[in-house]
């Protein structure tokens, strides 16, 4: 547990080296993400239901016991028309996403497969009812009612299953997120740390572990190399501005970790020597040999 817990808090050091740091403070609740919360949740409550209720409204008690009283709207060949491109249009921005051209086209072919499905659900729901409903009508009249009322109005229906199919999408996205970040995460250190094991304390920010220890292990004869890390932040003066860095032994760091250096050598670092990320270094116009005040 120890090793997993400093593995992580190396990577995210190392991350905010390289310009992507993760904040590091606790969850900030304001007033006003309440106040957002509250206003959108009532607002898209009361525009889904205030149509239906207002269509529900004009229909006389005495015909809303008949089957003219059963919109039929979600039958017409324009929706399968619509929906069917909509949905085309998701699945070929699948393909395309998944073919190497961006996860851009992933996210537009998500949207769309989403809204055509959607789209399509009052002409999926008659069938899929009744498929679906008849295991459950032959064990009695309950579920032939139950099949029944899902089949004689599959706008209804499908608006029913359509709250679904958004939790379960939520729940199955939240779960594809969190297992990209823990692949990428461990392909992210498998590529840029070679070590076998990693010591670290609980203690981050407040505590560490002896700085001796690292040469104390790599003098053991059973160890290769060892090598230690530190953390810590700077103050960037002519941005004012504060920033966190690593800090590595440079004799020993260059054996253990894969920093894809594109000028320099880690071997090459002094004591007031600094290595920048790219995109860092660009953004100053800075080159090896420069001043970075910190």
């Amino acid at each position: 547990l120890a090793a997993g817990v400093g593995v992580a808090r190396a990577l995210k050091a190392m991350m905010g080296a390289m310009g992507f740091d993760i904040p590091g403070g606790g969850t900030v609740f304001a007033s006003r993400t309440a106040i957002v919360a509250l206003a959108v949740g009532i607002t898209v409550t009361v525009v889904a239901a205030v149509f239906p209720s207002l269509r529900a409204s004009r229909i006389p008690p005495l015909a809303a016991l008949r089957d003219v009283a059963v919109d039929v709207s979600g039958q017409s060949r324009r929706r399968l028309v619509t929906g069917g491109v909509v949905t085309l249009i998701g699945v070929v921005g699948y393909v395309i996403g998944l073919a190497g051209n961006g996860l851009e086209w992933v996210g537009i072919g998500s949207l769309a497969t989403f809204i055509g499905v959607f789209m399509l659900g009052p002409l999926i729901a008659r069938p899929a009812a009744g498929a679906l409903g008849a295991p459950a009508a032959s064990a009695g009249i309950t579920g032939t009612l139950a099949r029944e009322n899902a089949m004689r109005n599959p706008k209804r229906t499908s608006r029913t299953g359509g709250a679904l199919m958004v939790g379960v999408a939520l729940v199955a996205a939240i779960t594809v997120i969190a297992a990209s970040m823990r692949d990428w995460t461990r392909d992210v250190y498998g590529e840029q740390f070679s070590g076998d094991y990693v010591a670290s304390s609980d203690l981050m920010g407040y505590g560490g572990i002896s700085p001796d220890l690292a040469g104390d292990v790599s003098a053991l004869p059973e160890v290769d190399v060892a090598t230690g890390i530190r953390f810590g932040a700077a103050h960037v003066l002519d941005e004012e501005r504060d920033v966190r860095y690593v800090a590595v032994d440079p004799s020993t760091a260059g054996r253990l970790f894969d920093l894809g250096m594109e000028t320099g050598r880690i071997e090459d670092l002094s004591e007031d020597g600094v290595l920048l990320d790219v995109d860092e270094a660009a953004s100053r116009g800075a080159t090896i040999g420069d001043r970075v005040p910190l």
